[in-house]
């Protein structure tokens, strides 16, 4: 009790009040009862109360443990969750010290689950021995008062053998065998005294020494008078000496006879309880033992239910969504666990899978266009260098035909033979010339040279500085097509004025460039066409700008995305991975691939551009 006691007072200094006061009352609460329901049972009425205040120790343990780790920064602040906390600290040192593997989440709590439930079986054993323990207590006392009973009959025996010896001797009026009755006399003087030594109760202790009084009493009587007047030879008093003896004798066997009736009552009364206990002591095995099982098995089978077959069953619903063609199932699912990361990789799964999709449609569609540009691309070449050699001629007499509608169908010649161009493009292997590349530096140029075209008008630019780079590894010329034709949408998609943002970054993994307009920005059903071949909403376009420089972004490794919403509009950014080639040229130093890391995040806050061929 010294120890619970001291654990409810630690948990109150600790700042557990509460949980302290709650364990205390329900420690005092099962103890009342169990006194109450069954009295005979001492296991249950002093171990309920230490083992309910026990369950405050492992709370103090961790907040102990919680702040002394806090104080040495090795855990974050958080005051709450002591226990998770200090184990997410100990389990990877514990592993590294045993030289295996970390133990999973879900193991470890199928251990917490069975170490609780064989907790309250340890609780059940710990109070079943302690009653079996009491039984044998019992059982010894009534061992004890069956022996006090036999020393009662075995000292009264003694005594009428003390008493028929002393008549042997008034008989015969001799002394010849007081030897012998010295013998008897001891052997009843021991046993009396042993009588007085196993009476418990004030009553059994007053009646023994009632017995050994008369019994000493007796002696004293007939080696006081008897032996003397025999030496004497005074027959006068032998009678009275006789009766005075023999009175003695009777009152020893009445009272060790009424010591007797005591001892059966106690004995009875023992054996009574003994038996109550026992079977009080089946019940509660029986009770605790089934019933406690049978809680387990609930309570492990609705954990099982939660923590394990809950999350099967939604992998499985999402693997079937995926096996029938919904890539855009994703299995939400809380917690740290392996089925948590589990969900976590099926749901990328899925992403990827929908990409891998959408990039698959996309190349049977350039392929597709490819053998049908390269079946008429020969046959419509032909016929349009036909019309233009005589548009040409033509021109040279414009009297016969008025020159402007010659220029109208100039142009439509050559309009028709970008798309041939771009077709043939798209239908053609990308053959990269690696080198190294500044995209901040082509930006700058794609910049400069399109205000000396007079593109940009008036327009606003935020670029690049001169002291900034983003170095990566790719065909420069097919780079500077991308970025180009990005940067001619973005002014395109502002012809009353607006302002141009650029911005670059890099690291160990990519070189990032980012171009926003403040346009009018992409309606939703236009923005998911707008990779699309042909697709295109300028009258002048031909739909193949952007297919192209994703074909060629995609042969680079990176990637090309664009956000936009309409009124606020677009932002583009393109994404080129820095080859394990282009890592050696720099030494994997990302100060020399950016020299100044850009921290604004221009395309945060949009979602889609407003750029279209």
């Amino acid at each position: 009790m010294f120890l619970s006691n001291w654990l409810i007072i630690q948990s109150y200094l600790w700042g557990y009040l509460r949980v302290g006061l709650i364990v205390e009352w329900i420690g005092l609460r099962l103890g009342r009862w169990a006194y109450g329901r069954m009295p005979l049972i001492p296991g249950l009425q002093i171990g309920v109360v230490p083992v309910a205040q026990m369950a405050v120790l492992p709370l103090v343990i961790f907040r102990v443990a919680a702040q002394w780790l806090r104080r040495k920064h090795v855990l974050p602040g958080a005051r709450r969750h002591n226990a998770s906390a200090v184990f997410r600290f100990a389990m990877p040192t514990i592993n590294r010290f045993l030289g295996r593997q970390p133990m999973s989440k879900t193991a470890l709590r199928l251990i917490g689950a069975f170490g609780a439930i064989l907790a309250l079986f340890a609780v059940a054993l710990a109070v079943t021995l302690l009653t079996l323990n009491e039984i044998a207590a019992m059982e010894s006392k009534v061992a004890e008062i069956d022996q006090a009973k036999h020393a009662g009959h075995h000292a009264a025996a003694l005594v009428r053998e003390q008493y028929i010896h002393q008549a042997h001797i008034i008989i015969n009026w001799n002394l010849l065998h007081l030897d012998h009755y010295e013998e008897v006399a001891r052997e009843a003087r021991e046993q009396t005294g042993r009588l007085q030594q196993i009476a418990l109760t004030s009553e059994e202790r007053a009646r023994a020494d009632e017995v050994v009084r008369l019994a000493a009493l007796n002696d004293e009587t007939f080696r006081t008078d008897v032996v003397p007047a025999i030496q004497r030879d005074d027959r006068s008093i032998a009678k009275d000496l006789n009766d005075q003896l023999e009175a003695h004798v009777d009152v020893v066997v009445r009272e060790n006879e009424e010591l007797n009736a005591m001892l059966e009552r106690r004995s009875v009364s023992v054996l009574e309880r003994t038996q109550a206990l026992r079977d009080q002591a089946l019940v509660v095995i029986i009770v605790c033992c089934f019933g406690l099982a049978i809680v387990a098995a609930l309570g492990l089978g609705f954990l099982l239910t939660r923590s394990i077959l809950r999350p099967l069953v939604e992998l499985r619903k999402g693997v079937l969504n995926i096996a029938q063609g919904d890539l855009s199932t994703r299995i939400r699912m809380t917690g740290r666990d392996e089925f948590s990361e589990l969900a976590s990789h099926f749901n990328q799964m899925a992403i990827d899978l929908a990409q891998h999709q959408n990039n698959l449609v996309r190349s049977q569609k350039l392929a597709s266009i490819g053998q049908i540009a390269a079946g008429v691309a020969h046959e419509i070449n032909n016929p349009l260098g036909v019309i233009l050699g005589y548009v040409k001629l033509m021109l040279k007499e414009p009297t016969i035909i008025k020159s402007n509608e010659l220029r109208i169908i100039e142009d439509e010649a050559h309009q028709c033979q970008r798309i041939v161009q771009g077709l043939l493009e798209l239908a053609r292997p990308l053959r990269l010339e690696m080198t190294r590349v500044d995209l901040a530096e082509i930006a700058r140029d794609a910049i400069e040279r399109l205000k000396e075209s007079g593109s940009l008008g008036e327009l606003v630019i935020d670029q690049p500085a001169p002291y900034v780079c983003a170095v990566t590894y790719g065909d420069e010329t097919k780079l500077r097509q991308v970025v180009f034709n990005i940067i001619v949408n973005a002014a395109e998609a502002m012809p009353s004025g607006g302002r141009l943002s650029i911005e670059i970054a890099a690291d160990h993994n990519e070189a990032r460039l980012f171009v926003k307009d403040s346009g009018a920005g992409i309606p939703p059903d236009v923005l998911a066409h707008i990779f699309d071949p042909f697709f295109t909403t300028k009258p002048k376009g031909t739909g193949l700008g952007l297919i192209t420089s994703q074909a060629i972004v995609d042969a680079h490794g990176g990637t090309i995305d664009i956000q936009s919403e309409p009124g606020r509009g677009t932002c583009v950014s393109l994404r080129i991975p820095v080859s394990s080639q282009m890592q050696g040229m720099v030494g994997g130093n990302p100060s020399a691939i950016l020299k100044t890391r850009c921290t604004s995040q221009i395309c945060e806050g949009s979602q889609g551009g407003s750029q279209n061929e």
